[in-house]
């Protein structure tokens, strides 16, 4: 992941993460999960219906999927095989967006899209336990299961990035954001979980930058570009970097026969 620049399309996506094996397992503009090689090969189509299927997250062992969906009404969570069989709504409280699968499988940490706030699903009793109260912004979980970021604001409007210990529920470190005058996007933890990536957007132009938990100077890696940022996930193996980016296409429509 040392040149930026050396990019290419994929797929068309709305949010991307990796499974164990590097596969890309994505939410398509088609509103449906798939998945494919990090070639373009091997594309498989894994939900297909008329709802919306987003924000899938790969359990470690790589046999199951977790998703969002609202094909009840409400952003509730589903898991599936990993080939897409067996369907099955697990959330029915709160409900969410899926961020992190443990590593023993038992639970998943997901966000609330009504409240913004941390969630947790016991995979074995469906029950749904809040991890915290107060509204949270790009929440991103390390892949032990251990820590949370995500960003939180100053009085002055100024954006930081907290990490959380889950465990307790404490604040262990709060860490400014590099740039001038930044707007947070989206973090993504390395898999041994001693730093994070982010991306930001300074005046139009996305940058991304890493940061150790050290309490050194944020590094930055390079331009992302200036089309908007809508997902950012690391490879396993730390390599690859998936980034979900485009530009917004607005129509003006003529309506005739207003009366």
């Amino acid at each position: 992941m040392d040149n930026l620049s050396d990019a290419r399309v994929v797929s068309s996506a709305r949010s991307v993460t990796f499974a164990a094996d590097g596969r890309i397992v994505y939410s398509g503009t088609d509103r449906d999960i798939w998945s494919i090689k990090l070639d373009g090969g091997d594309q498989r189509q894994l939900t297909n219906n008329a709802f919306n299927d987003f924000s899938p997250r790969v359990s470690p062992d790589g046999r199951t999927i977790y998703f969002a969906s609202n094909r009840t009404g409400s952003n509730q969570i589903w898991q599936m095989n990993a080939d897409g069989t067996n369907q099955i709504q697990v959330t029915k409280r709160e409900g969410g967006y899926p961020q992190l699968v443990t590593p023993d499988g038992k639970y998943v940490y997901f966000f609330s899209g009504f409240t913004r706030t941390l969630w947790r699903l016991d995979v074995n009793t469906g029950e749904e336990n809040q991890l915290t109260d107060t509204p949270v912004w790009s929440p991103a979980f390390s892949s032990d299961g251990r820590l949370v970021a995500y960003q939180v604001t100053d009085e002055q409007g100024r954006p930081y990035i907290e990490i959380m210990s889950i465990e307790t529920r404490k604040v262990l470190k709060r860490f400014a954001l590099g740039g001038k005058d930044p707007d947070m996007v989206k973090i993504a933890w390395s898999n041994d979980a001693e730093s994070f990536h982010y991306a930001i957007s300074t005046g139009g132009e996305n940058s991304l930058w890493e940061q150790h938990l050290d309490g050194s100077k944020p590094r930055l890696l390079g331009s992302l570009g200036n089309d908007q940022i809508g997902d950012l996930s690391l490879s396993p193996n730390g390599h690859t970097l998936a980034v979900v980016r485009g530009k917004w296409i607005h129509d003006a429509v003529l309506i005739e026969g207003l009366k």
